[in-house]
C-alpha cells in the first residue's frame, strides 16, 4: 500500500536542530588583519582553551544548520492511500456500498485501513532507520586546541577554534585564514564557481563580494590543494550556508535501475489483474451470467489480483538491507548502489589501509654509506629502539643492540639528519589515550612521527636547533613532500625531503660519506636502486630521505626546487596485510568477481602483496603480473585496453591513470567497484559503478563522491556489501514472485470456475482477507531472509535482468497452475459432497498452497530442507499469526459470518493441508531437476 521508499538519500550525518537558532551578528572578518581577527574572538594561533571552547558553545550553539520540519505523521498516514491500485479498491468499496453490499464494503475499507496502518508503521520505521544510518558517518574536522592538533566532531566546533585544513578536507565552518601554504578551495556549493580559488592572507575592503573574499573559507566547500590554519568565525545558522538555509548534507534522489524495475513489476502485475478481471467478465457474459452477478464476479477477480501489500514489503526489504549493510560496516549513502553491488564484476582496490592494516611503521633504515639499522616496536606505539646491524659499539655515536636510547646525543652524522628530517617533514600526530593509539593525518607520516618519538625527537624539542620556514605538502605527481627550515646552529637554510625511494633517488646528484659531499656515481646509484627493489620485493614501502643545501635565497619551497638533492638514505616501512583479506579475495573470485590492485607503491611491493592475498596466482600467463604508470604510458589505446583486461596489479599510478583504467574496464562491459580515500580519487569514485570510500582515513571529498562508505576501511567489508546486495535482490525477487503467484492463482481459479460452470467460489471480501493473511503477514518475513550460502557462488547479477525473468517465470506458472487445480478440485469436491463447505474448503486450499509456496520460494535453488525451517524467525512468526487468524476466521462465529465461512473439522483441515503441500514437493522436485541439469551441463563443458 505504501509507495516504495526511494531511500537514495545521503547516509551521512544530517543536521539536527541546534538549541541556538537565532542569528548572531559577526564582524566582517575579511576586513581585519589576522592578529585583529584573533583578538576579536579572544583566540590565538594555538587555539582556544577547553574552558573557553565550552563557553563559546553555550554562547553560539552547536555547529549545525537547523533543518526543515519533516513530513507530519498524519500526512505520512494519508500518503499510504496514494496508490492507483488503492483507488480501484476504494471505488469498488463505494460501489458495493451503493448496491447494498455493506459487509463487502466494510471489509474492503477495513483491509485498506489495516494495510494503511501497516504501511505507515513500515515507512515510519524505515525513515527512522535511514536517519540512524545517516548519523553513523559522523563528520569531523582537525582543530587546534590548547596547542594540540586533534580530531573533533564538527558539531562541537565553535567560533575562535583554529581549523587545520589539508587537501581533501571538507570545510565545516566559515573562517578567516591566518596561515596558508599553496592553499586553494572549491566553493561551488556556495558560489557555483566550479574551479578552485587560490586563497591569500591580506585583508580586504569593506563590501567585498562573497566570491572575492580570498582570505576566507566557507562551510560546505573543501580544500583542493595545500594546507592552512583557519580561525573559525561563524558556525551553524551564522555561516553563509546557514543564512540561505541550505541543507549541505543532502544528496539529490536519483531513480535507479532497481526502482525502474519495481515500477515495471507493479505495472506488469496490474496489467495481469486488469486483463484477468476483464477476461472473466467477458467469459461470464458469453456463458450467460446475469450482469450484476457477473460484475461482482469480475470485481472479485480484480480484487484477487491487486497486490496492495507488496510496496510496503519491498520498502521494508530495502530498509532492512541497508541496516544489515551498516551492521557489516558498509554505510550506504545512495541505496540504489545496493542493487548495483550485486552486479559488480571487478573490485579495483587501493592497497594501503584497504588490503593492509594501514599501520605504517618504520622497520629499518639504510643510509647511502651502507650503514643499516633495525627499528623495533609494532604499530603506532613508540615503545621501541633503533639498533645498528653494522656497528657493534657506539663509538661513532650510533646506538647498538645492547644500549637503550637515553640521550638526544646518541645519533650523529647521516642517521641524526635522517631522524631529524623524519620528525620535521611530516604533519601527523599520534596520541595515546584510554589504552589505545589514535592518529591525526596521513598514516605514512604517522609512521615518521613514531620513528622520531622512538629516537626521542618531536618537533617541539627540536625547536632550539631547527626553525620551520615553509612546507610543501605531499604531491601525488612529484611523489615527494618538502620542508624549508633554518638550521639555527649555522644559520643556514636547508630543504628536508621525503618521498618515494626511487623518485627521491632520481632527483639526487650527491651523497655523503664520512661527512663529505661526493657525487652520486652510477655504481652507487645502481647499488641503492637494488636495495630499494629488494626491500620492495618483500612487500615493504621504501621512502627516500634527502636534503638540499645552499638555498639561502629561497623563501618558500616549490616543486621546481626539488632537484640536485643530497641523498641520505631510505626508510623501510611495513604495513601488515589484513588477516581476513585473502579469504575475501578468494570469496570474490568464487563469486565471479575479479580483484585488481591500483596503488601508488613500487611495482615490486605491489606484486609481493598481491601474491600474498591471492590477486596474483602462480599460473603462467602471457601478460605481465603488474604494470606501472610508465609501462601504461607507453602503450597505444588498443594495447592499453587489452592490458587492463588481463593484468591485475597497477603500480605507481597517478589518479588520472586510475580513472583511465576504470573507463577502459567499463568500456568492455565490466561493472566496476572502486575504492578511494583522497581528493584525487573523487573522479574515479564518481565515475565507478559503485564507489567505496574509506571512512577512517578517507577525505570528506572522497566520502561525498562515493555511494557507500566503508567505516572500517577493510576490503573484506566490500565483499560483504556485495553479498548483501545479492541478498537484497533475491529477497525482492522472492517477494515479487509470491505476489504474482497469488495474483495468477486467484484470477486463474475464478476463470477456471467459470469454464467448468461451478459458480463463483469466493467473494471479494474473502479475497481481501486472503491478501491480508498471505501477502501482508507472510510476505513481511521475506525482508529478513538471510544468505543461504550460494549467493557468492553464483555469477554477478545482470543489471539488465528484470525481476520477472527466465529463471523465475516458469516456476511461477507451474506453481500457479498447481494451486489453481488444487483449489478448483477442492471446490468441486465440496460442491458435490457438502455444498455449504465448498467456498470455505476452496479458500483453505488456496490459503495453504500460498503457505507452502512461501516456504518453497525462500530459495530458487536450494531445498527448504537444506536451508532449514527455523532459520528465519520473522517468517515463522508471520506464518503462525497468519494460520491463527485463518483458523479463527472459520471457527469464530463473528468472523465466520462476516467472511461467509463455515466451520471445518480437524480431519478436513488436515486433508486440505496435506494436499496443498503438493506445491512444496513440486517446487522441490523442480529445484532438484534444475541442479542435476546444471551438473550435467558443467560435466559436458568439462569433457569438451
Amino acid at each position: 500500500m505504501t509507495e516504495v521508499l526511494f531511500l537514495t538519500q545521503s547516509f551521512k550525518a544530517i543536521p539536527i536542530k541546534s538549541h541556538k537558532l537565532n542569528y548572531i551578528p559577526v564582524p566582517t572578518f575579511y576586513t581585519l588583519e589576522t592578529d585583529a581577527a584573533l583578538k576579536e574572538l579572544e583566540s590565538t594561533v594555538d587555539g582556544l582553551s577547553e574552558d573557553k571552547a565550552k563557553s563559546n558553545l553555550e554562547k553560539y550553539g552547536f555547529n549545525e544548520v537547523s533543518e526543515k520540519p519533516g513530513t507530519p505523521n498524519w500526512l505520512v498516514f494519508l500518503r499510504q492511500f496514494n496508490n492507483p491500485l488503492v483507488y480501484i479498491l476504494i471505488i469498488i468499496a463505494v460501489f458495493s456500498l451503493f448496491l447494498g453490499k455493506y459487509i463487502d464494503s466494510g471489509v474492503i475499507f477495513g483491509v485498506l485501513l489495516i494495510n494503511a496502518i501497516l504501511g505507515f508503521v513500515q515507512e515510519y520505521r524505515a525513515e527512522k532507520s535511514v536517519q540512524a544510518l545517516k548519523n553513523l558517518v559522523v563528520q569531523t574536522a582537525k582543530i587546534v586546541r590548547d596547542g594540540q592538533v586533534r580530531v573533533e566532531q564538527s558539531r562541537n566546533i565553535v567560533p575562535g577554534d583554529i581549523l587545520y585544513l589539508e587537501e581533501g578536507d571538507k570545510i565545516v565552518a566559515d573562517g578567516r585564514i591566518i596561515q596558508l601554504k599553496n592553499f586553494s578551495t572549491v566553493e561551488s556549493a556556495l558560489t557555483g564557481e566550479a574551479y578552485s580559488i587560490v586563497k591569500k592572507l591580506n585583508k580586504l575592503e569593506e563590501n567585498t563580494s562573497l566570491g572575492d573574499r580570498f582570505n576566507m573559507v566557507f562551510s560546505g566547500s573543501y580544500c583542493a590543494t595545500g594546507n592552512a590554519k583557519v580561525l573559525v568565525t561563524a558556525t551553524g545558522n551564522n555561516t553563509e550556508m546557514g543564512k540561505i538555509a541550505s541543507d549541505l548534507n543532502s544528496i539529490e534522489t536519483e531513480e535507479s535501475h532497481f526502482h525502474k524495475k519495481v515500477a515495471k513489476l507493479g505495472k506488469q502485475i496490474s496489467i495481469v489483474a486488469l486483463l484477468g478481471a476483464g477476461l472473466n467478465f467477458a467469459l461470464g457474459l458469453i456463458l450467460g451470467a446475469e450482469f450484476q452477478d457477473n460484475l461482482f464476479f469480475a470485481i472479485g477477480s480484480l480484487v484477487s489480483g491487486i497486490p496492495e501489500g507488496l510496496p510496503a514489503v519491498l520498502a521494508l526489504i530495502l530498509a532492512v538491507g541497508a541496516k544489515q549493510m551498516a551492521n557489516k560496516n558498509a554505510i550506504v549513502r545512495v541505496l540504489s548502489a545496493t542493487e548495483t553491488a550485486g552486479a559488480i564484476t571487478i573490485i579495483a582496490s587501493d592497497k594501503t589501509g584497504t588490503l593492509t592494516q594501514n599501520t605504517m611503521t618504520v622497520q629499518s633504515v639504510f643510509l647511502s654509506n651502507n650503514d643499516q639499522y633495525n627499528v623495533t616496536g609494532k604499530g603506532w606505539s613508540w615503545e621501541g629502539k633503533i639498533v645498528s646491524e653494522t656497528q657493534d659499539t657506539d663509538s661513532k655515536g650510533f646506538v647498538n643492540s645492547k644500549e637503550e636510547k637515553n640521550s638526544d646525543n646518541l645519533y650523529q652524522g647521516d642517521l641524526l639528519k635522517v631522524l631529524e628530517i623524519s620528525t620535521i617533514c611530516q604533519q601527523a600526530n599520534v596520541s595515546y589515550k584510554n589504552d589505545e593509539y589514535s592518529i591525526v593525518g596521513d598514516p605514512t607520516e604517522a609512521g615518521l612521527f613514531v620513528l622520531g618519538k622512538k629516537a626521542g625527537y618531536t618537533k617541539k624539542n627540536l625547536e632550539d636547533k631547527i626553525e620551520i620556514l615553509d612546507d610543501l605538502p605531499f604531491n601525488s605527481d612529484l611523489k615527494m613532500r618538502a620542508t624549508l627550515v633554518l638550521n639555527k646552529l649555522d644559520k643556514q637554510k636547508e630543504i628536508f625531503i621525503i618521498g618515494a625511494g626511487e623518485e627521491v633517488l632520481k632527483q639526487s646528484s650527491k651523497i655523503t660519506s664520512n661527512g663529505l659531499l661526493i657525487d652520486l656515481d652510477p655504481s652507487v646509484r645502481h647499488n641503492i636502486e637494488n636495495k630499494i627493489a629488494d626491500q620492495s620485493n618483500q612487500g615493504w614501502r621504501v621512502l627516500g630521505v634527502a636534503i638540499k643545501k645552499e638555498v639561502a635565497t629561497i623563501n618558500d619551497v616549490q616543486p621546481e626546487h626539488l632537484h640536485e638533492l643530497v641523498f641520505l638514505g631510505c626508510l623501510v616501512l611495513a604495513d601488515p596485510i589484513r588477516p581476513e583479506v585473502p579469504d575475501a579475495v578468494l570469496k570474490a573470485k568464487q563469486a565471479g568477481i575479479r580483484t585488481i590492485m591500483i596503488t601508488g607503491d613500487h611495482k615490486n611491493t605491489a606484486i609481493s602483496i598481491a601474491r600474498q592475498i591471492g590477486i596474483i596466482d602462480n599460473l603462467e600467463s602471457d601478460y605481465p603480473l603488474a604494470l606501472s604508470e610508465s609501462d601504461l604510458a607507453k602503450m597505444s589505446e588498443v594495447e592499453f585496453e587489452n592490458a587492463v583486461l588481463h593484468t591485475n596489479v597497477y603500480a605507481r599510478c597517478t589518479p588520472n591513470r586510475k580513472l583511465k583504467i576504470l573507463e577502459a574496464l567499463q568500456k568492455n562491459g565490466e561493472i566496476v567497484a572502486m575504492t578511494g580515500d583522497g581528493v584525487n580519487d573523487a573522479p574515479a569514485l564518481k565515475k565507478s559503478n559503485v564507489g567505496f570510500a574509506m571512512g577512517k582515513i578517507g577525505t570528506d571529498v572522497a566520502r561525498e563522491s562515493a555511494q557507500i562508505v566503508i567505516s572500517d576501511d577493510n576490503f573484506a567489508t566490500i565483499v560483504k556489501a556485495v553479498e548483501e546486495g545479492r541478498i537484497i535482490y533475491n529477497n525482492v525477487t522472492r517477494s515479487s514472485n509470491l505476489a504474482l503467484n497469488r495474483t495468477i492463482a486467484g484470477i486463474g481459479t475464478l476463470m477456471g470456475a467459470i469454464l467448468i460452470g461451478s459458480g463463483l467460489p469466493f467473494n471479494s471480501t474473502q479475497l481481501l482477507w486472503l491478501n491480508l493473511v498471505t501477502e501482508t503477514l507472510m510476505g513481511v518475513g521475506m525482508a529478513f531472509e538471510k544468505a543461504h550460502g550460494y549467493e557468492m557462488l553464483e555469477k554477478p547479477k545482470n543489471l539488465k535482468q528484470e525481476i520477472l525473468n527466465s529463471q523465475t517465470i516458469p516456476l511461477i506458472i507451474v506453481n500457479a497452475v498447481v494451486m489453481i487445480i488444487l483449489t478448483l478440485s477442492a471446490y468441486k469436491f465440496y460442491l458435490i459432497n457438502d455444498p455449504l463447505k465448498s467456498s470455505t474448503g476452496a479458500f483453505l486450499m488456496l490459503y495453504f498452497t500460498q503457505f507452502f509456496n512461501l516456504l518453497a520460494l525462500r530459495s530458487f535453488t536450494n531445498s527448504i530442507f537444506s536451508i532449514g525451517f527455523f532459520t528465519n524467525n520473522v517468517i515463522n512468526l508471520g506464518l503462525l499469526v497468519s494460520v491463527i487468524l485463518q483458523l479463527s476466521a472459520i471457527s469464530l462465529p463473528f468472523l465466520a459470518s462476516i467472511l461467509n465461512f463455515v466451520p471445518m473439522n480437524l480431519a478436513e483441515i488436515s486433508i486440505i493441508l496435506i494436499a496443498s503441500s503438493a506445491v512444496l514437493w513440486i517446487t522441490e522436485l523442480s529445484k532438484l531437476i534444475s541442479k542435476k541439469s546444471s551438473f550435467f551441463n558443467r560435466l559436458e563443458n568439462l569433457v569438451d
